[in-house]
């Protein structure tokens, strides 16, 4: 009799295959991943999806997101009061169109070129509660492969364009000494001298054009060569503005302005 059993467990385990050698569950899986099509990875392995390096492309192939906002052109401290009756209350960051940052901040510049993958540029100025430009970054330009606001900035949004003053008693690393970065280095590419700001692995670029400061946070995807190539092609916003058109942004009439949002 215990030799008829031994034979009937024998026989399930040729059916079975799996369930009674040492690791009962170890091939479990193996039968769905023949069927899909794919190879089961080997234990260690690790499994790497590489994806192309973006390239850099014209600013003026992007559309902007805010330009359905935009007002007749006015005085600066006009401009800058008229953007801020838009602000909602006790918001920093207030939507604005490419004219009306150029209006309120005459001379300010933006990248001539973009990664590729980017299909959307939102633009802000940055208030104080009484309606001035704020101290610290008066203006800010996000960078998105998605429409703005519509995922997550870690999914959609490449990088973030702060602008501000810059500091003429301040040279150099110093005039981010009281900011909350683990280190600074100087930097030289194509005739540009800027600074690289670290935090967190994170990467900052800052850099002078003009009257302006600019500094540019980045994500992974953007690399410190990329961001240097956008910082050393900066052309005035009014041009980008005149090249891309307004025009074929403006919305129907019942499209309502974006919320406020930092970058």
């Amino acid at each position: 009799m215990k030799s008829r059993a031994i034979f009937a467990v024998l026989i399930v385990c040729g059916m079975l295959g799996f369930a009674c050698s040492e690791n009962p569950l170890s091939n479990v899986g193996e039968a769905t991943n023949n069927w899909i099509g794919e190879r089961a990875a080997g234990r260690g392995e690790t499994t790497v999806v590489t994806q192309p390096a973006p390239t850099l492309r014209s600013v003026s192939e992007v559309a902007w997101s805010n330009d359905f906002l935009a007002l007749d052109p006015v005085a600066p401290e006009e401009t800058v009061q008229a953007v801020f009756q838009r602000r909602e209350a006790g918001d920093k960051y207030v939507q604005a169109a490419r004219i009306e940052i150029v209006g309120a901040l005459p001379g300010i510049a933006f990248p001539e070129f973009l990664p590729d993958d980017i299909e959307f540029v939102s633009s802000q100025l940055l208030f104080d509660g009484d309606g001035s430009l704020a101290n610290d970054f008066i203006a800010a330009f996000g960078m998105w492969t998605a429409e703005p606001y519509t995922v997550s900035r870690t999914v959609g949004q490449y990088g973030v364009l702060w602008v501000t003053y810059p500091d003429p008693e301040m040279s150099g690393c110093e005039r981010f000494d009281n900011r909350d970065f683990d280190s600074c280095d100087t930097v030289a590419f194509d005739g540009l001298v800027a600074w690289r700001l670290m935090s967190g692995g994170e990467e900052t670029l800052a850099w002078i054009t003009g009257d302006y400061q600019y500094e540019l946070f980045h994500r992974s995807q953007v690399d410190s060569e990329m961001a240097l190539e956008m910082a050393s092609a900066m052309v005035p916003l009014a041009s980008v503005t005149m090249s891309a058109g307004t025009d074929s942004l403006i919305p129907g009439d019942d499209q309502a302005a974006p919320a406020a949002a930092d970058g």
